[in-house]
């Protein structure tokens, strides 16, 4: 049988993913089309947006958003008992979006922070749903006890 908090953690973390994996392709398929309406009139009037400037605003709203999922599981659905735990967890979280945000080089490249923060934000949300089960569980965690349940199945004790 299904715990429900698990099974709903496991969608969310699903649903996440994908859209992340959305957000990705889309902004990659946007910055391969990127053309300036200044470029695209033939005048060297209007610079072209500073690139830096761009990725820099693509990598904080990215971050901004992904931590603003975690704060809010952290505040409204993890128990006070274990936000020391959540706290790491963000922490990490935070240090591997800076580590993720190396690889965007380039606007053309900005895809893959995307898909290194996006993978990381799933991670951290699937952690933080095990984090949740385990405390309203009063257990260590339901694959744990599915763990002890199979193998007393196959001793042959049921």
């Amino acid at each position: 049988m299904c715990d429900k908090s698990l099974f709903v953690c496991n969608i969310a973390g699903i649903a996440i993913a994908l859209l992340s994996m959305c957000a990705t392709a889309s902004a990659a398929a946007a910055n391969d089309t990127y053309v300036s309406s200044a470029a695209a009139a033939g005048s060297s009037a209007v610079p072209a947006p500073d690139e830096a400037l761009i990725i820099a605003t693509e990598v904080q709203q990215f971050t901004s958003a992904a931590l603003l999922k975690i704060d809010n599981v952290l505040v409204h659905k993890l128990p006070g008992r274990m936000h020391a735990e959540g706290e790491a967890l963000r922490a990490e979280a935070v240090q591997q979006f800076e580590q993720c945000a190396q690889l965007a080089t380039s606007k053309e490249q900005i895809w893959r922070f995307k898909e290194c923060g996006g993978e990381e934000l799933g991670r951290v949300m699937q952690r933080l749903g095990l984090l949740i089960e385990q405390a309203y569980s009063g257990g260590p965690s339901v694959a744990g006890h599915a763990f002890w349940w199979s193998l007393l199945k196959l001793v042959g004790f049921l």
